[in-house]
């Protein structure tokens, strides 16, 4: 009997424990409150990983560009000009006396410099009024002050000049004559005759010119001065759009505070109580701050890839234009 009643006990002894471990398995809790999913999400942070049955998988965000790979060279700079033209031998006019017989003319001696550059196959120079300024600039400059030289007592030169009237400029260069000349051709076959001046007028880069004449007092005698202004204009290379550039300045700093959201958000989906119901709320709104931080980068970089391809055409053309022509 003792034996049946022990058989009878352990039989009910199972059957217990069998009923029991169906209600356990019935009422099991999801401690990370995201449903029934089961897949296994490392949240990576720097102190380790957690493991968690939610169906929420972190997103991480890229790096943040940190600078534009290409800069437009400064235009304001001496770019083309060209130091061993700065102290070109003067050019003297044959006749010295004081006589207005050998008149000077500005058209006169723009039409005689194509003259010139027609005979070697040239393409004319295009008169420019605000090179025409400047080169009035330099002419009373001269009568002002009583030097004849490229650059000025106050150590002025012609791409100070210039740049001062703001004329933006790829390359520039000035021819300067003094004397009474006999008519503008001569001042021009004065200018031809020497290698320098001649270089300035047949310089292939150069598609504008200014010119100025002037009768006045010099050194106690009355002379004719003459001014030409050579330059290629910086319109002459396709600039990169600045406004664009702008852009990409403020996308960048706008990705900057984003950053920061985004590091906030991630210590609280760090600091999260793995029982917390809301948590595959947090992880979900973690995820939407680093999709768009990531989406803004990739239209950043296509920003930054479409100046930079700007910036490299206009260097090139800069390169092409400011070689020096031998």
């Amino acid at each position: 009997m003792k034996i049946y009643r022990s058989l009878l006990a352990i039989f009910l002894f199972f059957v217990i424990i069998y009923f029991f471990r169906g209600y356990l398995s019935s009422s099991q809790v999801n401690f990370w409150g995201a449903g029934n999913g089961t897949s296994t999400t490392t949240l990576g942070n720097s102190s380790g990983s957690l493991a968690s049955t939610t169906g929420e998988s972190l997103s991480f965000p890229e790096n943040i560009i940190t600078s534009i790979s290409n800069e437009i060279r400064n235009g304001d700079s001496k770019v083309g000009y060209t130091p061993n033209r700065d102290r070109l031998p003067p050019i003297i006019g044959e006749n010295n006396s004081e006589s207005k017989d050998g008149r000077l003319t500005e058209d006169g001696v723009f039409f005689d410099t194509n003259i010139e550059r027609g005979m070697q196959s040239l393409t004319p120079l295009k008169r420019n009024s605000l090179l025409d300024k400047t080169a009035e600039i330099k002419l009373n400059d001269m009568f002002s002050n009583q030097y004849f030289e490229h650059v000025s007592p106050s150590g002025s030169s012609v791409s100070d000049v210039v740049n001062a009237a703001g004329y933006k400029f790829l390359v520039i260069g000035e021819n300067l004559a003094l004397g009474n000349f006999a008519g503008d051709a001569k001042v021009v076959a004065a200018w031809m005759a020497s290698p320098g001046h001649r270089e300035n007028i047949l310089d292939k880069r150069y598609t504008e010119i200014g010119v100025a004449v002037g009768y006045g007092m010099y050194k106690g005698r009355m002379q004719w001065l003459a001014v030409q202004h050579f330059a290629r204009p910086m319109s002459s290379c396709p600039s990169p759009n600045s406004a664009m550039k702008d852009q990409i300045a403020r996308d960048k700093e706008e990705l900057v505070l984003r950053e920061g959201g985004i590091t906030t958000s991630k210590k609280v989906v760090d600091n999260a109580d793995p029982s917390d119901p809301n948590l595959s709320s947090i992880i979900s709104n973690y995820n939407v701050l680093v999709n768009e931080y990531n989406d803004k980068l990739k239209s950043l970089k296509a920003e930054i890839s479409n100046y930079n391809s700007q910036v490299t055409n206009f260097n090139s053309c800069l390169d092409a234009v400011t070689t020096s022509v031998k």
